[in-house]
């Protein structure tokens, strides 16, 4: 399995390509709820110009029962968000009604792996 990560760093302007993802939670605050597609929709526009330079570890799942197995990679730029961006995702809620305010796990004891940087440019 494997799992490609952005970090991301609060600043004031936020990011404008994250728009109509921060537009259409509102409407898809609760399981289950969907809408259509942004017209023009791509992943790709979501990655960071350089996608050729990552960190990459052999680590688990962040959730119970935190399987072994997954290849983390993490790129080494990061996406900009507002505040007001971040505060409306934060209104996500589980199959519970909890808001989903966080979906990472704590940093976990390297246990002997490696963590490499990877630069193909």
């Amino acid at each position: 399995m494997r799992h490609n990560n952005i970090a991301v760093k609060a600043n004031e302007v936020g990011n404008k390509v994250l728009d109509p993802i921060v537009k259409s939670v509102t409407s898809i605050v609760q399981v289950g709820k969907y809408v259509a597609k942004p017209k023009g929709y791509s992943l790709r526009q979501y990655l960071p110009k350089d996608v050729e330079t990552y960190f990459s570890y052999t680590g688990s799942l962040t959730t119970p029962p935190c399987t072994e197995g997954v290849t983390w990679i993490w790129f080494t730029e990061t996406m900009k968000v507002s505040p007001h961006q971040v505060n409306i995702l934060h209104e996500i809620t589980d199959e519970y009604g909890h808001k989903v305010e966080s979906n990472f796990r704590g940093t976990q004891p390297l246990n002997g792996r490696s963590v490499y940087l990877i630069n193909s440019a």
